[in-house]
């Protein structure tokens, strides 16, 4: 680009001027002691959080992890108003920890002296901390609670061992004691967490570089904050006054290019690269880069948090507006988010936000998967598409109308990550979104279901903490729309929405969790006999049969035949069998009930739990309190968000626990007792159909003897 060396010449003499102020200023404090300074950001830590964190990650960052020490690491987290979310202590480590470490591409090493003792840490580096240490009398006895949830962490998450660091630091949170002696205690624990940080900091490589940090880099950081309102009005103003660029509180990679040719302070992309890094690294700004030559900076911070949490809200409570009160309970009942919603929020900013910003921080949100456009319209009908809003009280619809898939599940290859965080669930969500988006899209908690429109078929993806799981579903239809029945197979058996999933996750996982790369996600399906994961091999010469890696145990499995996974299945006499098989019922009307004929075995019991947990509801929970009151039945709930997969998980439980004595009198005589007269009499007659089906095969063989 041409520059006008007049400017040039304008900005070289003001450079200088800013040079030397810099220059003075740091050997004034040199003087005064040898302080460092650092930036600190508080991530929330509420789960509607999680997806925005990526923006502000470094590996070079320095994490503190904070612990309630009052809890057990199994305790579901409490928040500061009382209620619970639906994760537990050692859940939410999960979260932090696979975000944390996943993010760090490299596996270095620093060697560091804590409390007087050296020790080896891979990065990035993690430094547990305690809270409420006021709830106990004495100081061994936080100790001992401090090391007992420590050692829990460890044993539960043995991965990330070398990148915890145990500080032995336990704050007293009580504001009302503001005693002499609590203000020392906390004064000496902030001493000696500063201590840990430089301690870590002296010993980061990017710290120490062998040609040092370029003193142009925090000249160029400088400028780039003179679009801050609070920036004196100094030298450092002059500049802002001489650039032909607007340095704006967010922009894009090229206008920031701009800028530093115009003060002629640039090098080249790789050194600018290099360089935006670095101040990301120490939080002097937010370089988001997405692609080589294509990026967006956020040079004031504090500027986009209140954007940030403005609109990603906790709760309506700065919503004036009642049409937009109404537009955020509707976000939080479909996690949809509507553009009059976004635009509010931007337009009634306490901070300026240009229309020039509004694009950029769209574009960013985007990148990220904070947003995703729905294709249902466009002016005042356009919504987004924002699963981490949806409240999680929202349960998933019933599919009694459905004909249901089994499972199947995505997991990662030999469970080297044994969680999936949210940040990379959502992600996965945002694509699936985009691949087959329609707004008859249905949001629940942790789980979406996605309609293919062209394939008369819905795709129900859930996220059960290690494992991903899918189901298809489709209407139940008759014998005059089997083409559509014909559309549902040509999906899953030619186009194979799952392996497109899959694949998906495995590029997910390498450009979010680098520290991960190269590890192969992997298909998983629940073994009939033990109901633990087993992978699946991608090619078989068993047929649908799969051999359990926990128990051992070969049998033919519904995940493997629903999804095709070796050979087509044909849908027509799969779940619509009763309409497939209404001539052979009919030919047989005339045959008599064959008396004395006993009741099915409990291993013969599997085939009516279809039935009972299509038809029960969430009265399978009555059910379970009948058959076996002591089966944890919340458990089962927080396992599995479909109410058709409660009662089969609840059915499946209560046979294995009760093989040797369960019977379908049992089952029947439970369900009259509850009410479900029709469920109990239609088990009756399937036990029969069987039984006339044999006889009615039997009597053809013999007439065709004859």
């Amino acid at each position: 680009e041409v520059i006008d060396p007049q400017m040039t010449s304008k900005l070289t003499t003001t450079l200088s001027q800013m040079y030397r102020q810099l220059s003075l200023s740091s050997r004034h404090q040199s003087d005064i002691s040898n302080q460092q300074f650092g930036k600190l950001l508080d991530f929330g830590g509420q789960p509607i959080y999680h997806i925005t964190h990526r923006a502000f990650m470094s590996a070079n960052c320095i994490y503190t992890l904070v612990f309630n020490i009052t809890k057990s690491i199994h305790d579901q987290v409490e928040t500061r108003d009382g209620s619970f979310l639906h994760m537990t202590y050692l859940e939410t480590m999960q979260e932090w920890l696979t975000s944390i470490v996943g993010s760090y591409e490299s596996q270095k090493t620093i060697t560091a002296t804590i409390n007087n003792a050296i020790s080896t840490y891979s990065l990035p580096i993690v430094i547990l901390v305690a809270s409420y240490g006021d709830y106990f009398e004495t100081q061994q006895q936080r100790l001992d609670k401090f090391n007992e949830f420590e050692k829990s962490l460890l044993d539960n998450l043995p991965n990330f061992r070398q990148n915890i660091c145990s500080s032995k630091i336990i704050f007293n949170c009580n504001s009302q004691d503001k005693s002499d002696a609590t203000k020392e205690d906390r004064l000496q624990c902030c001493i000696k967490l500063h201590n840990i940080i430089k301690e870590f900091v002296r010993s980061m490589p990017f710290m120490n570089t062998e040609d040092g940090i370029p003193t142009r880099w925090y000249i160029i950081a400088t400028i780039l904050h003179l679009a801050d309102d609070d920036q004196d009005q100094n030298v450092f103003a002059k500049i802002k006054n001489l650039l032909s660029t607007t340095i704006n509180k967010i922009m894009k990679l090229e206008d920031t290019r701009k800028i530093i040719m115009e003060c002629g302070l640039f090098e080249d992309d790789d050194e600018l690269h290099d360089m935006l890094l670095y101040l990301h690294d120490i939080g002097e700004l937010i370089y988001c880069e997405m692609n080589k030559h294509d990026g967006i900076i956020i040079t004031d911070l504090r500027w986009f948090l209140i954007i940030l949490r403005d609109i990603i809200p906790l709760d309506d409570t700065n919503i004036t507006n009642g049409e937009m009160i109404s537009e955020y309970q509707k976000l939080k009942a479909t996690g949809k988010m509507s553009i009059k919603f976004l635009d509010y929020i931007l337009n009634n900013q306490k901070v300026t936000v240009t229309k020039v910003d509004r694009a950029n921080i769209k574009q960013l949100f985007e990148h990220h998967d904070i947003l995703c456009q729905i294709e249902s319209g466009s002016g005042e009908n356009l919504e987004y598409f924002v699963p981490y809003l949806l409240n999680p009280q929202i349960k998933p619809s019933d599919l009694a109308k459905f004909n249901v898939s089994s499972k199947i599940y995505i997991g990662y290859k030999d469970n080297k990550i044994d969680y999936i965080p949210d940040g990379i669930f959502y992600c996965l969500l945002t694509w699936c979104m985009k691949e087959w988006n329609h707004p008859k899209v249905q949001i629940y908690h942790q789980c979406v279901k996605y309609y293919l429109k062209k394939y008369r078929h819905y795709l129900i993806i859930t996220k059960e903490k290690s494992h991903i799981s899918i189901q298809y579903c489709y209407q139940k239809f008759n014998k005059s729309q089997q083409h559509c029945i014909d559309a549902v197979e040509e999906s899953i058996y030619v186009h194979r929405p799952h392996e497109k999933i899959i694949k998906k996750l495995s590029t997910i996982t390498t450009q979010k969790l680098p520290h991960f790369k190269g590890i192969d996600c992997q298909f998983y399906v629940k073994c009939v006999e033990c109901d633990k994961f087993t992978q699946v091999e991608s090619h078989s010469d068993q047929g649908c049969q799969v051999e359990c890696q926990q128990c051992d145990f070969l049998a033919d499995n519904p995940s493997v035949e629903d999804w095709m996974l070796y050979k087509k299945k044909s849908l027509s006499t799969g779940r619509n069998s009763q309409e497939s098989s209404q001539n052979i019922e009919e030919s047989c009307q005339n045959i008599e009930e064959i008396p004395g004929v006993p009741p099915p075995s409990s291993k013969d019991l599997s085939q009516y739990f279809f039935t009972i947990a299509d038809g029960i509801g969430t009265t399978w929970t009555q059910l379970a309190a009948r058959l076996d009151p002591k089966i944890n039945v919340n458990t089962i709930k927080a396992n599995h968000p479909l109410v058709f997969d409660q009662a089969m998980e609840f059915l499946k439980t209560w046979m294995n626990k009760h093989h040797a004595t369960a019977s379908l009198d049992q089952l029947t005589s439970a369900l009259y007792d509850i009410g479900c007269q029709n469920i109990a009499k239609s088990l009756k007659n399937e036990s029969y159909h069987d039984v006339k089906l044999n006889q009615a095969a039997t009597s053809a063989i013999n007439c065709l003897i004859i």
